[in-house]
Protein backbone atom coordinates (compact mmCIF):
# COMPACT_ATOMS: atom_id res chain seq x y z
CA UNK A 1 0.00 0.00 0.00
CA UNK A 2 2.72 2.11 0.88
CA UNK A 3 4.61 1.92 -2.49
CA UNK A 4 1.58 2.37 -4.36
CA UNK A 5 1.16 6.18 -2.58
CA UNK A 6 4.57 6.89 -3.18
CA UNK A 7 4.47 5.82 -7.11
CA UNK A 8 1.03 7.96 -7.15
CA UNK A 9 2.86 10.81 -5.14
CA UNK A 10 5.59 10.40 -8.28
CA UNK A 11 3.28 10.08 -10.95
CA UNK A 12 0.96 12.96 -9.87
CA UNK A 13 4.06 15.83 -9.31
CA UNK A 14 5.58 14.26 -12.88
CA UNK A 15 2.56 15.45 -14.45
CA UNK A 16 2.33 18.50 -12.92
CA UNK A 17 5.61 19.55 -14.45
CA UNK A 18 3.84 19.11 -17.72
CA UNK A 19 4.57 22.51 -20.19
CA UNK A 20 0.94 23.78 -21.65
CA UNK A 21 0.45 26.99 -23.70
CA UNK A 22 -1.88 28.11 -26.36
CA UNK A 23 -2.14 31.14 -28.25
CA UNK A 24 -5.53 32.73 -29.59
CA UNK A 25 -6.60 34.28 -33.04
CA UNK A 26 -9.41 36.66 -33.38
CA UNK A 27 -11.00 37.05 -36.87
CA UNK A 28 -14.18 38.37 -37.71
CA UNK A 29 -17.07 35.74 -37.85
CA UNK A 30 -19.10 35.18 -40.96
CA UNK A 31 -22.48 36.84 -41.49
CA UNK A 32 -23.96 33.89 -42.59
CA UNK A 33 -25.98 32.08 -40.38
CA UNK A 34 -24.45 29.03 -38.97
CA UNK A 35 -25.25 25.35 -41.36
CA UNK A 36 -27.24 23.19 -38.63
CA UNK A 37 -27.37 20.55 -41.33
CA UNK A 38 -24.18 19.07 -41.99
CA UNK A 39 -23.62 16.11 -39.90
CA UNK A 40 -20.61 16.13 -37.50
CA UNK A 41 -17.40 14.66 -39.76
CA UNK A 42 -13.75 13.62 -39.35
CA UNK A 43 -11.18 13.95 -41.17
CA UNK A 44 -8.06 12.51 -40.85
CA UNK A 45 -5.44 14.23 -43.06
CA UNK A 46 -2.32 13.04 -42.13
CA UNK A 47 -0.74 10.14 -40.00
CA UNK A 48 -0.85 11.79 -36.79
CA UNK A 49 -3.86 14.56 -37.46
CA UNK A 50 -7.30 14.34 -37.45
CA UNK A 51 -10.05 17.62 -38.63
CA UNK A 52 -13.01 17.44 -37.15
CA UNK A 53 -15.97 19.73 -38.54
CA UNK A 54 -18.64 20.04 -35.80
CA UNK A 55 -22.58 20.28 -36.60
CA UNK A 56 -24.14 23.77 -34.97
CA UNK A 57 -27.01 23.56 -33.09
CA UNK A 58 -30.42 25.65 -32.74
CA UNK A 59 -31.34 24.36 -29.36
CA UNK A 60 -32.25 26.55 -26.61
CA UNK A 61 -31.19 25.54 -23.81
CA UNK A 62 -29.34 26.46 -20.36
CA UNK A 63 -26.16 27.65 -19.86
CA UNK A 64 -24.77 30.10 -16.87
CA UNK A 65 -24.78 33.32 -16.27
CA UNK A 66 -26.69 34.37 -19.16
CA UNK A 67 -30.76 34.63 -20.68
CA UNK A 68 -34.20 35.46 -18.50
CA UNK A 69 -34.37 35.36 -15.33
CA UNK A 70 -36.84 34.94 -12.94
CA UNK A 71 -38.05 36.75 -10.16
CA UNK A 72 -37.70 35.37 -6.54
CA UNK A 73 -37.72 36.07 -2.73
CA UNK A 74 -34.21 35.32 -2.08
CA UNK A 75 -34.97 35.35 1.46
CA UNK A 76 -37.95 33.35 2.33
CA UNK A 77 -38.62 31.23 -1.43
CA UNK A 78 -37.18 27.57 -1.29
CA UNK A 79 -38.51 26.44 -4.41
CA UNK A 80 -35.32 27.36 -6.65
CA UNK A 81 -35.15 24.18 -7.99
CA UNK A 82 -38.39 23.93 -9.73
CA UNK A 83 -37.47 27.16 -11.11
CA UNK A 84 -34.08 25.64 -12.88
CA UNK A 85 -36.54 23.27 -14.17
CA UNK A 86 -38.74 25.64 -15.84
CA UNK A 87 -35.50 26.99 -17.83
CA UNK A 88 -33.72 29.58 -15.64
CA UNK A 89 -30.13 29.78 -14.45
CA UNK A 90 -30.72 32.95 -13.20
CA UNK A 91 -32.97 34.80 -10.80
CA UNK A 92 -33.70 38.38 -9.52
CA UNK A 93 -33.95 39.57 -6.17
CA UNK A 94 -35.35 42.51 -4.74
CA UNK A 95 -34.43 42.43 -0.93
CA UNK A 96 -36.56 45.31 0.53
CA UNK A 97 -35.60 47.13 3.74
CA UNK A 98 -38.21 49.49 4.53
CA UNK A 99 -38.42 48.08 7.94
CA UNK A 100 -34.62 48.89 8.83
CA UNK A 101 -34.57 52.77 7.30
CA UNK A 102 -33.38 53.61 10.71
CA UNK A 103 -31.99 50.76 12.44
CA UNK A 104 -28.90 47.91 11.82
CA UNK A 105 -30.21 44.53 9.83
CA UNK A 106 -31.01 42.23 12.38
CA UNK A 107 -28.98 38.85 12.84
CA UNK A 108 -32.28 36.87 11.66
CA UNK A 109 -31.85 38.86 8.03
CA UNK A 110 -28.87 38.38 7.73
CA UNK A 111 -29.17 34.62 8.15
CA UNK A 112 -32.12 34.51 5.87
CA UNK A 113 -29.65 36.18 3.26
CA UNK A 114 -26.96 33.80 3.96
CA UNK A 115 -29.52 30.56 3.78
CA UNK A 116 -30.79 32.28 0.53
CA UNK A 117 -27.97 31.94 -1.39
CA UNK A 118 -26.87 28.89 -0.33
CA UNK A 119 -30.54 27.54 -1.98
CA UNK A 120 -29.56 29.61 -5.03
CA UNK A 121 -26.15 27.28 -5.29
CA UNK A 122 -27.78 23.95 -4.41
CA UNK A 123 -30.56 24.88 -6.80
CA UNK A 124 -27.42 25.36 -9.85
CA UNK A 125 -28.48 29.34 -10.28
CA UNK A 126 -27.01 32.39 -10.23
CA UNK A 127 -28.56 35.92 -9.14
CA UNK A 128 -28.88 39.26 -8.87
CA UNK A 129 -29.61 40.85 -6.04
CA UNK A 130 -30.79 44.76 -5.12
CA UNK A 131 -31.82 46.40 -1.98
CA UNK A 132 -34.26 48.75 -1.88
CA UNK A 133 -36.01 50.78 1.28
CA UNK A 134 -39.54 51.16 -1.27
CA UNK A 135 -41.57 48.77 -2.62
CA UNK A 136 -41.64 47.00 -5.74
CA UNK A 137 -44.95 48.74 -7.18
CA UNK A 138 -45.72 52.69 -8.26
CA UNK A 139 -46.68 53.94 -5.20
CA UNK A 140 -42.34 53.73 -4.39
CA UNK A 141 -41.99 57.48 -5.56
CA UNK A 142 -43.70 58.69 -2.41
CA UNK A 143 -41.97 56.46 0.08
CA UNK A 144 -39.18 57.49 1.76
CA UNK A 145 -35.44 55.77 1.51
CA UNK A 146 -32.63 55.56 4.19
CA UNK A 147 -29.81 58.20 5.34
CA UNK A 148 -26.57 58.20 3.91
CA UNK A 149 -25.19 56.96 7.11
CA UNK A 150 -27.54 54.02 7.28
CA UNK A 151 -27.14 52.82 3.45
CA UNK A 152 -23.35 52.79 4.68
CA UNK A 153 -24.30 50.57 7.58
CA UNK A 154 -26.16 48.07 5.67
CA UNK A 155 -23.57 47.36 3.37
CA UNK A 156 -21.27 47.03 5.91
CA UNK A 157 -23.26 44.84 7.79
CA UNK A 158 -23.75 42.81 4.19
CA UNK A 159 -20.57 42.73 2.68
CA UNK A 160 -19.57 39.40 4.42
CA UNK A 161 -22.34 37.63 2.98
CA UNK A 162 -21.90 38.88 -0.49
CA UNK A 163 -17.97 38.03 -0.47
CA UNK A 164 -19.01 34.57 1.07
CA UNK A 165 -21.33 33.63 -1.62
CA UNK A 166 -19.87 35.81 -4.94
CA UNK A 167 -19.54 32.65 -6.37
CA UNK A 168 -23.47 32.47 -7.28
CA UNK A 169 -24.17 36.20 -7.28
CA UNK A 170 -24.41 37.01 -11.14
CA UNK A 171 -23.84 41.20 -10.73
CA UNK A 172 -25.26 43.48 -8.16
CA UNK A 173 -27.27 46.18 -8.55
CA UNK A 174 -26.55 49.46 -7.07
CA UNK A 175 -29.94 50.02 -5.31
CA UNK A 176 -30.58 51.34 -1.78
CA UNK A 177 -31.18 54.77 -3.17
CA UNK A 178 -35.10 55.98 -3.90
CA UNK A 179 -37.50 55.08 -5.78
CA UNK A 180 -37.03 51.22 -6.70
CA UNK A 181 -33.30 51.78 -5.86
CA UNK A 182 -32.77 53.49 -9.30
CA UNK A 183 -31.54 56.45 -8.03
CA UNK A 184 -33.84 58.33 -8.55
CA UNK A 185 -36.87 60.64 -5.96
CA UNK A 186 -34.87 60.22 -2.89
CA UNK A 187 -36.14 61.34 0.85
CA UNK A 188 -32.68 62.09 2.15
CA UNK A 189 -31.47 63.87 -0.74
CA UNK A 190 -28.91 61.18 -1.73
CA UNK A 191 -28.99 62.14 -5.48
CA UNK A 192 -26.67 64.95 -5.21
CA UNK A 193 -23.18 64.41 -7.08
CA UNK A 194 -21.15 64.38 -3.39
CA UNK A 195 -23.76 61.55 -1.79
CA UNK A 196 -24.13 59.41 -5.23
CA UNK A 197 -20.10 59.07 -5.35
CA UNK A 198 -20.08 58.22 -1.39
CA UNK A 199 -22.57 55.03 -2.29
CA UNK A 200 -20.43 54.37 -5.39
CA UNK A 201 -17.75 54.30 -3.29
CA UNK A 202 -19.07 52.16 -0.23
CA UNK A 203 -20.99 50.08 -2.72
CA UNK A 204 -17.31 48.86 -4.62
CA UNK A 205 -15.60 48.51 -1.26
CA UNK A 206 -17.97 45.76 0.16
CA UNK A 207 -19.23 44.06 -2.76
CA UNK A 208 -17.62 41.01 -4.32
CA UNK A 209 -14.35 42.52 -6.43
CA UNK A 210 -14.82 40.02 -8.99
CA UNK A 211 -18.35 41.66 -9.51
CA UNK A 212 -20.01 44.19 -11.71
CA UNK A 213 -22.37 46.92 -10.08
CA UNK A 214 -24.77 47.84 -12.06
CA UNK A 215 -25.76 51.09 -12.73
CA UNK A 216 -29.88 52.43 -13.42
CA UNK A 217 -28.74 55.25 -15.59
CA UNK A 218 -26.08 55.76 -17.66
CA UNK A 219 -25.39 59.15 -16.51
CA UNK A 220 -24.46 57.74 -12.96
CA UNK A 221 -22.11 55.56 -14.77
CA UNK A 222 -20.42 58.28 -16.51
CA UNK A 223 -20.21 60.65 -13.43
CA UNK A 224 -17.97 58.24 -12.00
CA UNK A 225 -15.77 57.46 -14.56
CA UNK A 226 -16.63 60.12 -17.61
CA UNK A 227 -13.93 58.44 -20.07
CA UNK A 228 -14.95 54.98 -21.34
CA UNK A 229 -13.23 51.73 -20.07
CA UNK A 230 -10.68 50.26 -22.34
CA UNK A 231 -9.76 47.03 -23.30
CA UNK A 232 -6.71 47.31 -21.27
CA UNK A 233 -7.95 47.94 -17.82
CA UNK A 234 -11.07 45.76 -18.45
CA UNK A 235 -11.29 42.85 -16.46
CA UNK A 236 -8.24 43.90 -13.95
CA UNK A 237 -10.87 43.92 -10.90
CA UNK A 238 -10.29 47.94 -10.66
CA UNK A 239 -13.32 50.07 -9.89
CA UNK A 240 -14.03 51.26 -13.14
CA UNK A 241 -13.55 48.21 -14.62
CA UNK A 242 -16.50 47.00 -12.03
CA UNK A 243 -19.09 49.29 -13.54
CA UNK A 244 -21.50 48.83 -15.55
CA UNK A 245 -25.51 49.37 -16.43
CA UNK A 246 -29.08 47.41 -16.06
CA UNK A 247 -32.07 49.54 -18.51
CA UNK A 248 -35.23 48.72 -16.70
CA UNK A 249 -37.27 50.53 -19.02
CA UNK A 250 -36.01 48.85 -22.05
CA UNK A 251 -37.60 50.27 -25.51
CA UNK A 252 -40.08 52.10 -23.32
CA UNK A 253 -40.00 55.17 -25.66
CA UNK A 254 -37.12 57.42 -27.66
CA UNK A 255 -35.25 57.66 -24.52
CA UNK A 256 -36.26 54.31 -22.53
CA UNK A 257 -38.36 56.23 -19.64
CA UNK A 258 -35.30 58.64 -18.58
CA UNK A 259 -32.80 56.43 -19.49
CA UNK A 260 -31.26 58.09 -22.14
CA UNK A 261 -31.25 62.07 -20.65
CA UNK A 262 -30.24 64.13 -21.00
CA UNK A 263 -31.42 64.25 -24.75
CA UNK A 264 -28.52 66.57 -25.31
CA UNK A 265 -26.30 63.98 -23.70
CA UNK A 266 -28.36 61.35 -25.41
CA UNK A 267 -25.55 60.31 -28.16
CA UNK A 268 -22.72 60.44 -25.59
CA UNK A 269 -24.71 58.26 -23.26
CA UNK A 270 -24.79 55.41 -26.01
CA UNK A 271 -21.64 55.55 -27.47
CA UNK A 272 -20.25 55.08 -23.62
CA UNK A 273 -22.48 52.00 -22.97
CA UNK A 274 -22.08 50.61 -26.37
CA UNK A 275 -18.07 50.77 -25.21
CA UNK A 276 -18.10 49.04 -21.73
CA UNK A 277 -20.90 47.15 -22.77
CA UNK A 278 -17.84 45.21 -24.08
CA UNK A 279 -16.28 44.11 -21.10
CA UNK A 280 -19.01 44.49 -18.48
CA UNK A 281 -22.73 43.45 -18.29
CA UNK A 282 -26.17 44.83 -19.66
CA UNK A 283 -29.52 43.70 -18.72
CA UNK A 284 -32.44 44.78 -17.24
CA UNK A 285 -36.36 44.76 -18.44
CA UNK A 286 -39.01 46.54 -20.11
CA UNK A 287 -41.54 48.82 -18.23
CA UNK A 288 -44.64 48.54 -21.28
CA UNK A 289 -46.27 46.34 -23.39
CA UNK A 290 -46.70 48.43 -26.60
CA UNK A 291 -47.92 51.45 -25.11
CA UNK A 292 -47.81 54.61 -26.18
CA UNK A 293 -44.49 55.50 -27.76
CA UNK A 294 -43.20 52.04 -27.22
CA UNK A 295 -40.67 51.24 -29.80
CA UNK A 296 -40.62 47.29 -28.72
CA UNK A 297 -40.95 45.95 -32.27
CA UNK A 298 -38.80 42.97 -32.76
CA UNK A 299 -36.38 44.69 -35.24
CA UNK A 300 -35.56 47.67 -32.53
CA UNK A 301 -35.20 44.90 -30.17
CA UNK A 302 -32.74 42.69 -31.67
CA UNK A 303 -30.73 45.43 -32.81
CA UNK A 304 -30.09 47.20 -29.64
CA UNK A 305 -29.43 43.75 -27.67
CA UNK A 306 -27.11 43.38 -30.32
CA UNK A 307 -25.55 47.09 -29.84
CA UNK A 308 -25.32 47.47 -26.32
CA UNK A 309 -24.57 43.42 -25.73
CA UNK A 310 -27.15 42.38 -23.83
CA UNK A 311 -26.70 39.24 -21.33
CA UNK A 312 -29.89 38.76 -19.85
CA UNK A 313 -33.98 40.20 -19.42
CA UNK A 314 -36.79 39.75 -17.61
CA UNK A 315 -38.49 36.66 -18.71
CA UNK A 316 -41.84 38.97 -18.27
CA UNK A 317 -41.24 39.90 -21.87
CA UNK A 318 -43.48 41.96 -24.30
CA UNK A 319 -46.30 40.12 -25.78
CA UNK A 320 -44.96 41.51 -29.15
CA UNK A 321 -41.96 39.38 -28.98
CA UNK A 322 -43.62 36.23 -29.27
CA UNK A 323 -46.01 37.44 -31.83
CA UNK A 324 -43.28 38.55 -33.86
CA UNK A 325 -41.36 35.41 -33.55
CA UNK A 326 -37.90 37.16 -31.79
CA UNK A 327 -38.26 36.08 -28.39
CA UNK A 328 -36.85 32.28 -29.02
CA UNK A 329 -33.81 34.04 -30.60
CA UNK A 330 -32.92 36.64 -27.77
CA UNK A 331 -33.18 32.97 -25.28
CA UNK A 332 -30.47 31.84 -27.96
CA UNK A 333 -28.50 34.68 -28.49
CA UNK A 334 -28.60 37.18 -24.60
CA UNK A 335 -24.93 36.98 -23.69
CA UNK A 336 -22.71 34.34 -25.30
CA UNK A 337 -23.35 31.48 -27.62
CA UNK A 338 -20.16 29.55 -28.46
CA UNK A 339 -20.02 27.05 -31.26
CA UNK A 340 -17.08 24.88 -32.22
CA UNK A 341 -16.54 24.66 -35.75
CA UNK A 342 -13.39 22.80 -36.42
CA UNK A 343 -10.75 21.15 -34.16
CA UNK A 344 -7.60 19.84 -35.32
CA UNK A 345 -6.37 16.98 -33.15
CA UNK A 346 -3.45 14.39 -33.46
CA UNK A 347 -4.16 10.94 -33.63
CA UNK A 348 -1.05 10.02 -31.60
CA UNK A 349 0.92 11.71 -29.14
CA UNK A 350 4.15 10.47 -27.68
CA UNK A 351 5.31 11.98 -23.94
CA UNK A 352 8.34 13.86 -23.51
CA UNK A 353 7.53 15.53 -27.02
CA UNK A 354 5.35 18.30 -27.84
CA UNK A 355 1.52 18.02 -29.59
CA UNK A 356 -0.54 20.49 -30.92
CA UNK A 357 -4.45 20.64 -30.65
CA UNK A 358 -6.24 23.62 -32.49
CA UNK A 359 -9.81 24.44 -32.03
CA UNK A 360 -11.74 26.98 -34.00
CA UNK A 361 -14.85 28.28 -32.34
CA UNK A 362 -17.32 31.35 -32.56
CA UNK A 363 -19.66 32.96 -30.44
CA UNK A 364 -23.08 34.01 -31.95
CA UNK A 365 -24.02 35.89 -28.65
CA UNK A 366 -24.64 39.44 -28.24
CA UNK A 367 -21.46 39.45 -25.22
CA UNK A 368 -19.12 37.36 -24.15
CA UNK A 369 -19.24 36.27 -20.36
CA UNK A 370 -18.38 38.52 -17.78
CA UNK A 371 -17.36 36.55 -15.03
CA UNK A 372 -13.87 34.98 -14.56
CA UNK A 373 -14.37 31.68 -16.61
CA UNK A 374 -11.83 28.79 -16.67
CA UNK A 375 -11.10 26.98 -19.76
CA UNK A 376 -9.02 23.38 -20.60
CA UNK A 377 -8.55 20.46 -22.72
CA UNK A 378 -9.66 17.43 -20.74
CA UNK A 379 -8.08 14.08 -21.52
CA UNK A 380 -9.92 11.14 -20.34
CA UNK A 381 -8.73 7.91 -20.26
CA UNK A 382 -11.01 5.14 -21.86
CA UNK A 383 -9.52 2.55 -19.49
CA UNK A 384 -9.42 4.13 -15.85
CA UNK A 385 -11.58 7.59 -16.32
CA UNK A 386 -8.50 9.28 -15.22
CA UNK A 387 -8.34 12.90 -16.12
CA UNK A 388 -5.43 15.13 -17.21
CA UNK A 389 -6.47 18.84 -17.73
CA UNK A 390 -4.39 21.06 -20.01
CA UNK A 391 -5.39 24.89 -19.45
CA UNK A 392 -6.37 26.70 -22.58
CA UNK A 393 -4.23 30.24 -22.55
CA UNK A 394 -7.25 32.59 -23.51
CA UNK A 395 -10.04 34.22 -21.24
CA UNK A 396 -13.27 33.68 -22.87
CA UNK A 397 -14.11 36.86 -21.45
CA UNK A 398 -12.27 38.04 -24.42
CA UNK A 399 -14.06 35.84 -27.16
CA UNK A 400 -16.55 38.67 -27.87
CA UNK A 401 -20.10 38.28 -29.50
CA UNK A 402 -19.73 37.86 -33.48
CA UNK A 403 -15.82 36.84 -33.26
CA UNK A 404 -14.01 33.86 -33.94
CA UNK A 405 -11.47 32.33 -31.87
CA UNK A 406 -8.55 30.42 -33.24
CA UNK A 407 -6.48 28.24 -30.31
CA UNK A 408 -3.79 26.61 -30.40
CA UNK A 409 -2.81 24.50 -27.19
CA UNK A 410 0.90 23.34 -27.13
CA UNK A 411 1.31 21.02 -24.31
CA UNK A 412 4.21 18.47 -23.64
CA UNK A 413 3.48 15.74 -20.98
CA UNK A 414 5.85 13.73 -18.77
CA UNK A 415 7.69 10.43 -20.22
CA UNK A 416 6.15 8.79 -17.33
CA UNK A 417 2.19 9.32 -18.63
CA UNK A 418 -0.03 6.77 -18.65
CA UNK A 419 -0.56 4.86 -21.78
CA UNK A 420 -3.45 4.43 -23.37
CA UNK A 421 -6.62 5.91 -25.29
CA UNK A 422 -7.39 9.21 -24.20
CA UNK A 423 -10.91 11.12 -25.14
CA UNK A 424 -10.46 14.88 -26.22
CA UNK A 425 -13.04 16.95 -24.16
CA UNK A 426 -13.19 20.94 -23.73
CA UNK A 427 -14.25 22.25 -20.54
CA UNK A 428 -15.39 26.03 -19.44
CA UNK A 429 -15.62 25.34 -15.99
CA UNK A 430 -16.81 28.02 -13.25
CA UNK A 431 -13.04 28.62 -11.52
CA UNK A 432 -14.78 28.50 -7.83
CA UNK A 433 -13.94 25.41 -5.81
CA UNK A 434 -17.66 24.60 -5.19
CA UNK A 435 -18.72 25.13 -8.78
CA UNK A 436 -15.72 23.87 -10.59
CA UNK A 437 -17.11 20.37 -10.87
CA UNK A 438 -20.66 21.37 -11.43
CA UNK A 439 -22.03 20.51 -14.77
CA UNK A 440 -24.53 23.45 -14.44
CA UNK A 441 -21.72 26.01 -13.85
CA UNK A 442 -19.71 24.73 -17.16
CA UNK A 443 -20.93 26.28 -20.45
CA UNK A 444 -22.41 24.43 -23.13
CA UNK A 445 -21.33 24.38 -26.82
CA UNK A 446 -23.89 25.05 -29.45
CA UNK A 447 -23.57 22.18 -31.00
CA UNK A 448 -25.00 18.78 -31.57
CA UNK A 449 -23.65 15.80 -30.37
CA UNK A 450 -20.77 16.93 -27.62
CA UNK A 451 -22.33 18.07 -24.21
CA UNK A 452 -21.99 15.57 -22.02
CA UNK A 453 -24.73 16.55 -19.30
CA UNK A 454 -23.01 14.24 -16.45
CA UNK A 455 -19.92 15.94 -16.34
CA UNK A 456 -20.35 19.38 -17.56
CA UNK A 457 -17.34 18.81 -20.41
CA UNK A 458 -18.36 19.00 -24.76
CA UNK A 459 -17.15 16.08 -26.60
CA UNK A 460 -14.61 16.97 -29.14
CA UNK A 461 -15.07 13.37 -30.62
CA UNK A 462 -12.01 13.01 -31.22
CA UNK A 463 -9.40 9.84 -29.22
CA UNK A 464 -5.47 10.91 -28.67
CA UNK A 465 -3.54 7.09 -28.62
CA UNK A 466 -0.73 8.37 -25.96
CA UNK A 467 2.30 6.23 -26.51
CA UNK A 468 4.45 4.37 -24.11
CA UNK A 469 7.35 6.76 -23.37
CA UNK A 470 10.91 6.67 -22.39
CA UNK A 471 10.41 6.22 -18.32
CA UNK A 472 9.22 3.88 -16.51
CA UNK A 473 5.49 3.45 -16.74
CA UNK A 474 2.29 3.12 -14.40
CA UNK A 475 0.19 0.89 -15.68
CA UNK A 476 -3.40 1.60 -15.93
CA UNK A 477 -5.78 -0.84 -13.52
CA UNK A 478 -6.34 -3.89 -15.18
CA UNK A 479 -10.03 -2.91 -15.12
CA UNK A 480 -12.29 -0.13 -16.22
CA UNK A 481 -12.81 0.44 -12.51
CA UNK A 482 -11.91 4.02 -11.76
CA UNK A 483 -9.18 4.75 -9.31
CA UNK A 484 -9.99 7.13 -6.32
CA UNK A 485 -11.05 10.34 -6.64
CA UNK A 486 -8.42 11.71 -4.65
CA UNK A 487 -6.41 11.26 -7.76
CA UNK A 488 -8.51 10.95 -10.36
CA UNK A 489 -7.46 14.43 -12.13
CA UNK A 490 -4.40 15.42 -12.69
CA UNK A 491 -3.76 19.16 -13.31
CA UNK A 492 -0.88 20.80 -15.42
CA UNK A 493 0.37 24.05 -14.38
CA UNK A 494 -2.22 26.76 -15.23
CA UNK A 495 -0.97 30.26 -16.89
CA UNK A 496 -4.91 31.10 -17.19
CA UNK A 497 -5.28 34.47 -15.71
CA UNK A 498 -8.64 34.93 -13.89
Amino acid sequence: MHSLRRALAVFSRLLLACVVCSTTQIVRAQSNPPDITNPLSTEVVAATDQVITYAASDEDFLNPERGFYKDIDLLNQTNFPSIRAQGFSLAYAYIRLANYRDVDLPDNVLQQLDAGFNRIRSAGMKVIPRFSYTSEYGSAQNEPDASLSRIQRHLQQVSSIFNKHADVILLIHAGFIGAWGEWHHSSNGLTSADNKATVVRALLANMPRSRAVQFRYPRDAMASYPTALTSADAFSGSDQSRIAHHNDCFLADYHDSGTWIPESNAAALKQYIEQISLFTPVGGETCSDGGAGARDDCVTALSEMARYHWSYIDSATPSRWSNEGCRSKMGRLLGYRFRLTQATIPAQATPAQTFVIEINLVNDGYASPFNPRGAEIVLRNTATKALITLPIISDPRRWFGGQTQKITVNATLPAQTVAGAYEVLLNLPDPVGALRNRPEYSIRMANANVWEASTGYNKLNATLQIQTGSGPIINPAPTPTPPPASWKRVYVPTLFNQ
